[in-house]
């Protein structure tokens, strides 16, 4: 989920971003890490997903949900009358302000009747009061849609769930060239970047196109900053705390989201390049690597395994692992611990209008997606 915060957390970390169709002019210490063979392979990738986006746009669009509009056209007729039973029970209730019931019911009856726009509305009014505002975004955005000039839709225009807000719930289509992924470091100490193609993703009615971009395989290191703060940068926060578990390669934390500016300000002159904090859609795009489950690996609950496909670093330990210590856990784009060990800073403003308030993406240590 998104969070905000305007000040230092105990465990904020920041993952950077790199055009990833820029040209690489690197300093004097990178030149040696980019071969003018790697650049070719990476814009040889760029140029092959932007190619398949180009083509896929120029094609017929699907309505959003059409597939759940299409299984409720297909219903009996005593398919039709469970579902209205269970939505009837449910609405009761809500009425009753007996949330955790009606939801349960709410979500029975959908299963069966997925298209039902007051359904949707009471479920996603549920879970704004639960302050689950992505879910309750997806719901809405239905609820328009199935039901357009119902009183539930006027009134599901009416909730502020902004895109700050909002997590999508549908499966990001991903333009993949057949090419593999480029990794790549513009200098020794460097963060590792990884190429991640362009892309969509589904907000309900509203769909955002994802650029390629490179995106940092690891959350950044204790290591990495202190290159920053040899190097002349990060003076605000030169030495942040460790919490006590240890520097080297585990996350650095302790940062805000100024500090984190200092760090890719550094990073772009030092290298050359353009680096920034992702956004938060290009975030969840990257950590949801094609998928639209609990998790990037599926909707099985975190284990403390490194050696697990599911493993995290949730309810572990109160401290911090190094990065990239649940191997086998890496997401689809290659990209390691973007659930558990520590939230991590993206670029956005708080709100369209406030950005004294920042974003922060992924989750710490607990095992319930909406930490995660």
């Amino acid at each position: 989920m998104n969070t905000m915060h305007n000040g230092k957390g105990r465990f904020h970390a920041l993952r950077v971003w790199l055009l990833a169709a820029a040209t690489l002019l690197v300093c004097p210490e990178a030149r040696a890490q980019i071969t003018p063979e790697q650049q070719a392979e990476i814009e040889a990738y760029v140029t092959a997903s932007n190619v398949l986006a180009n083509a896929y746009a120029a094609g017929p669009r699907r309505e959003p949900y059409a597939e759940e509009r299409e299984r409720s056209q297909r219903l009996s007729v005593d398919q039709r009358a469970q579902a209205q039973a269970l939505f009837a029970s449910a609405f009761t209730l809500w009425q009753a302000g007996d949330y955790e019931p009606a939801e349960t019911g709410f979500r029975r009856g959908l299963a069966i009747d997925p298209a039902n726009g007051a359904a949707n509305f009471y479920l996603g009014d549920i879970l704004y009061r639960q302050m689950d505002f992505g879910g309750a975004h997806a719901r809405f955005s239905r609820t328009v849609i199935f039901a357009p000039n119902s009183p539930e839709a006027l009134r599901a225009e009416e909730r502020p769930t902004t895109s700050v807000f909002a997590v999508s719930t549908e499966t990001p289509i991903v333009f993949a060239p057949a090419s593999p992924q480029v990794a790549f470091r513009d200098c020794a100490q460097c963060p590792e970047m990884i190429t991640i193609p362009a892309g969509e993703l589904s907000y309900g009615d509203h769909t955002l196109a994802i650029a390629p971009f490179a995106a940092g395989r690891f959350e950044v290191t204790f290591d990495e900053w202190a290159v920053c703060v040899r190097g002349g940068g990060c003076t605000s926060n030169p030495s942040p705390s460790d919490e006590g578990a240890g520097r080297g390669s585990r996350p650095v934390i302790h940062v805000n989201w100024n500090d984190t500016q200092e760090y890719v300000r550094w990073l772009s002159v030092a290298t050359g390049n353009t680096y920034r904090l992702l956004s938060s859609a290009e975030w969840e795009f990257a950590a949801r690597a094609g998928t639209s489950t609990r998790f990037s690996w599926g909707d099985n609950d975190p284990v403390c395994v490194t050696t697990a496909r599911n493993g995290a670093q949730a309810d572990c330990s109160f401290q911090t692992r190094p990065v990239g210590s649940f191997r086998e856990a890496r997401n689809a784009f290659g990209l390691f611990d973007v659930h558990g060990n520590v939230w991590e800073w993206v670029e956005d403003c708080g709100t369209p209008v406030d950005c004294s308030v920042r974003v922060m993406r992924a989750g710490a240590r607990s095992p319930t997606d909406r930490d995660l």
